[in-house]
């Protein structure tokens, strides 16, 4: 890690990550300019943000001791969801992503979500994120459709591939074996969904994601 980055104060931290997320939406936008396909657009996107949103958490790691960061690297993982994880982002999308962590460092994984969530929102990443261990991001998604479906495609951007891995399976043994069930629970979320939301004509500030749309 260069040694400017230490001696860097916040407001030129934050400068600088403002300037390289401006610039990977304007190489988006001069690439569909040039005639490149959505899912051109989508895809380098989607590589571009994975260095800047690794390049963060590496920043933010350096606060920490040694043994602290040892253990986070060895003990939890940040996966990408949804979009994020399939590698399909618009300029503007959020970046969803879920901390798996072992059960062992809890109190650590508290200090340093905490540190690092607010860097992405400093930078201009709109991050949504979750903070669960293997068997909560399991349970979870046994009861919340929209965070199973967010689930069928992950990618582990950071730290413990294995600790991926391992929800990946339990995910699918718990969740997605049952396919017809599980599409249901899906189908009946977005029901819900628009039914909370309604006729994006009636309203003043549709959602169009939720709702029916136009």
């Amino acid at each position: 890690m260069s040694d400017s980055i230490h001696l860097e104060s916040q407001p030129e931290r934050i400068w600088r990550r403002k300037q390289v997320l401006d610039g990977i939406r304007e190489r988006a936008r001069r690439l569909f300019d040039t005639g490149a396909m959505g899912l051109q657009v989508a895809s380098m996107l989607s590589e571009k943000l994975d260095r800047f949103v690794a390049s963060i958490i590496e920043e933010t790691l350096i606060e920490f001791s040694e043994a602290d960061r040892g253990s986070l690297e060895q003990e939890c993982a940040m996966i990408v969801v949804g979009g994020s994880g399939r590698g399909e982002i618009a300029p503007f999308s959020d970046v969803d992503v879920l901390f798996v962590f072992r059960p062992r460092i809890t109190d650590l994984m508290d200090r340093f979500s905490k540190a690092v969530v607010p860097e992405f929102w400093d930078a201009g990443v709109q991050l949504g994120q979750r903070v669960y261990t293997v068997h909560e991001a399991v349970r979870k998604a046994r009861e919340d459709p929209h965070l199973a479906s967010s689930l069928v495609h992950i990618r582990c951007l950071w730290g413990d591939e294995l600790l991926a891995e391992h929800l990946a399976g339990r995910f699918f043994r718990r969740v997605t074996r049952g396919r017809r069930q599980f599409i249901e629970s899906c189908i009946a979320g977005r029901k819900e969904e628009r039914t909370q939301h309604g006729a994006t004509v009636q309203q003043l500030e549709p959602d169009v994601k939720k709702s029916l749309g136009g």
